[in-house]
C-alpha cells in the first residue's frame, strides 16, 4: 500500500480528497500508512467466506465480498462524479497514470461501444512494448487499474455477485453476460505493476512467471496517439489501412538456424 500510495500521489494535480482506501476490516498498519499520506480510509468487517470450496474459491469470494461492498460507496461519497479509478493495493502507477487516463475518458463516455479503461496490459513486456503512445481496444478486460463509469455500476449492481459462489469479481466482470460485446482501451506500455509477490490469490511462483517482468512507462507525459480513431468503426478501418499495406510474412519459407 505504501508503494502504491507513493506512485499515486507523485500524480501532477491528483486531489488527494478524491482518494480512498477501502479495508476489507480494520488493520491499524494499513490505517496508518494511509493517515501518513492524508488519505481517507473506510474500513468493513472482515468478510470471511462460508463456502466449503477450496481455499482459493474462499478467497476469491473475499475478495469479491470486498469489491460489492466498496464501489458503490464510491459513488455515494462522490455524487457529482461519472467515473472511478480503482486500483488494488498491490500495484505501483506510471508518472503518467492520471494523465493516459484522463485522456481517454472522453472516447470511453462518447462510445458505448467501450466498456472501459485500463491502465493494464498482459502483454507489455520489453520484448512485446515499446510505443508510450499507442493506445488497443481488447475484447478483454484486464482490471488491476481501470475506469469504472457510474452508469456502468449503475447496470451490474443488481446482479454483481455476492458470497459464496466461489466468483472472482473480475472472471464476472469478462461475462458476455456482462461485457455485452463491449471493449476496454488498453496501452501498449502498461500505466500499471503488479509489485505484490504473495497474496490471496497469487503466489511467488506466479508473480515471477507473470508479473516480475511486465514494463512500466517511465515518461511524465505521453501523447496518446490516434485517440480520435479509437470508436469502434474507426479503428476498425484504421486496422483495416494498417493490414492493407502490411508486409505478408510466408514463414514457410524462412530459414532456422540451430546453434
Amino acid at each position: 500500500l505504501q508503494q502504491c500510495l507513493h506512485s499515486l500521489l507523485e500524480q501532477p494535480g491528483l486531489n488527494i480528497s478524491m482518494v480512498t482506501v477501502y479495508m476489507d476490516g480494520y488493520d491499524l498498519e494499513t490505517h496508518t500508512v494511509a493517515s501518513l499520506y492524508g488519505v481517507r480510509t473506510i474500513f468493513f468487517n472482515k468478510t470471511k467466506s462460508r463456502s466449503k470450496m477450496k481455499l482459493v474459491y474462499r478467497h476469491a469470494d473475499e475478495i469479491t465480498m470486498h469489491y460489492a461492498r466498496s464501489l458503490p460507496l464510491i459513488f455515494n461519497l462522490h455524487p457529482a462524479v461519472e467515473e472511478a479509478v480503482i486500483i488494488e493495493e498491490d500495484h505501483v502507477v506510471s508518472p503518467d497514470f492520471l494523465s493516459f487516463f484522463s485522456q481517454l475518458i472522453p472516447t470511453l463516455r462518447k462510445d458505448s461501444s467501450l466498456f472501459s479503461v485500463s491502465a493494464f496490459n498482459h502483454n507489455g513486456y520489453a520484448h512485446s512494448a515499446q510505443d508510450s503512445s499507442a493506445v488497443y481496444r481488447t475484447e478483454f478486460f484486464p482490471g488491476r487499474a481501470w475506469v469504472l463509469r457510474r452508469q456502468l455500476w449503475n447496470e451490474l449492481r443488481s446482479t454483481f455477485p455476492v458470497c459464496c459462489g466461489g466468483w472472482s469479481w473480475d472472471l464476472w466482470m469478462r461475462q458476455d453476460k456482462q461485457r455485452k460485446d463491449r471493449e476496454t482501451l488498453i496501452p501498449d506500455i502498461p500505466r500499471v505493476k503488479h509489485i505484490g509477490r504473495i497474496g490471496m490469490q497469487v503466489n511467488g511462483q506466479y508473480w515471477q512467471k507473470y508479473f516480475k517482468e511486465s514494463i512500466l512507462n517511465k515518461h511524465s507525459f505521453s501523447s496518446l496517439q490516434a485517440v480520435n480513431k479509437l470508436t469502434a468503426n474507426e479503428y476498425e478501418e484504421h486496422l483495416n489501412r494498417i493490414l492493407r499495406v502490411g508486409e505478408v510474412i510466408d514463414t514457410t519459407k524462412q530459414v532456422v538456424c540451430g546453434a
